[in-house]
């Protein structure tokens, strides 16, 4: 994989890659809000992703590709086979991006205009206060919010206990990604201790030859003799 993929590591300024790539794919299965696809819109890099989270609602054809969706967050988050068809998606959607030159320049040049036009800070913040200024005036709007918090009310005791769960699962997912990342940190050393006794198989063998040279036997046969001369 690495003569195919370069691994960089952790950037803390990621605007010389996005100036530099081509296209950035984004094939997770789980995703809220990715930030990446802001940012790469943003520099006028196109986005191949997948459908998953909020993403279809920044990347429309005219700035990339959206990819369906072929696996269960629930059951595939850690799955390391993919089904052909959706390789195959992404290869399409790669085909289809990079088949035209023209098609692509205008898709680059899209990107940070759409998000300028209708995914910026300012805007994004009008949009907030907008719909947090009609939840607060509009009486329909108003007596649904009453509504639903003297349900809430009526069940306080099963709120608290919900909170007490989730808050407990919140700490067991902490534990389990601090297992994984003792896992994979072990996997590491092995594959490390491996390594060096790979190597030090082959620095043994060779050793093993030169004791065996004739060469190798005369030297030490000399040596032995100067130490009973002396």
């Amino acid at each position: 994989l690495e003569e195919t993929v370069y691994f960089a590591g952790t950037q803390t300024d990621m605007r010389p890659w996005y100036k530099d790539a081509a296209v950035t794919l984004i094939c997770s299965i789980n995703e809220g809000l990715s930030l990446t696809a802001y940012e790469s819109a943003s520099m006028g890099v196109p986005i191949i992703t997948s459908d998953v989270g909020g993403q279809a609602e920044l990347v429309d054809s005219s700035i990339g590709r959206v990819v369906p969706m072929l696996q269960d967050q629930a059951t595939q988050l850690d799955a390391r086979s993919f089904p052909q068809e959706e390789v195959e998606s992404y290869l399409a959607a790669f085909s289809d991006l990079f088949g035209d030159a023209q098609r692509y320049a205008n898709t680059r040049a899209a990107c940070r205009k759409r998000v300028l036009e209708g995914f910026s800070i300012k805007l994004m913040g009008q949009r907030m206060g907008t719909i947090f200024n009609r939840l607060l005036t509009d009486p329909v709007l108003a007596a649904k919010r009453e509504q639903k918090a003297r349900l809430l009310d009526s069940v306080s005791a099963l709120t608290a206990d919900y909170t007490a769960l989730y808050l407990e699962y919140e700490r067991q997912q902490g534990r389990v990604d601090e297992m994984w990342k003792a896992k994979c940190w072990l996997e590491g050393q092995l594959e490390q201790y491996r390594e060096l006794a790979g190597k030090t198989q082959v620095l043994q063998a060779e050793l093993d030859r030169i004791h065996s040279m004739r060469s190798w036997k005369l030297v030490s046969l000399y040596h032995r003799l100067r130490g009973r001369k002396n």
